[in-house]
């Protein structure tokens, strides 16, 4: 299991960095709206979000549209938008790249491993 929190505490960031990487509310619903075609276009979910009373911040409804979608979903969804973010995604992109191990259960701090004979990613952002 994917740990969401990770990946949202690690890819705002990178939505948040000014320049070409920037991923304003119209850029990230379009990206997603790939995957949802059902969801809104940015005018009409803001207004959606203002009536119901929830936030309208960009780190919130961020969060909100892709919690929406089903984990396989997401992952595609996050994937295209990591696309979009080139290199600097990297780390986050290896989370959703399993290879094959040994098997063992490795122990150190940097890498994560599930019971089995998949290694999961080098980072923490997958539950063991």
């Amino acid at each position: 299991m994917i740990k969401w929190a990770w990946i949202y505490k690690r890819i705002q960031p990178l939505l948040d960095k000014p320049g070409d990487s920037y991923f304003s509310g119209p850029r990230f619903i379009r990206v997603v709206q790939d995957f949802n075609p059902g969801l809104s276009d940015y005018n009409q979910y803001l207004e959606e979000r203002r009536r119901e009373g929830k936030s309208t911040t960009r780190r919130d409804f961020f969060r909100d549209i892709l919690e929406e979608l089903d984990e396989g979903t997401r992952v595609r969804a996050v994937n295209a938008i990591l696309d979009e973010l080139g290199r600097v995604a990297s780390n986050i992109r290896n989370c959703f790249r399993p290879q094959i191990t040994s098997g063992r259960r490795n122990d150190s701090s940097d890498s994560i491993h599930s019971r089995g004979s998949m290694e999961l990613g080098s980072f923490e952002c997958l539950l063991v």
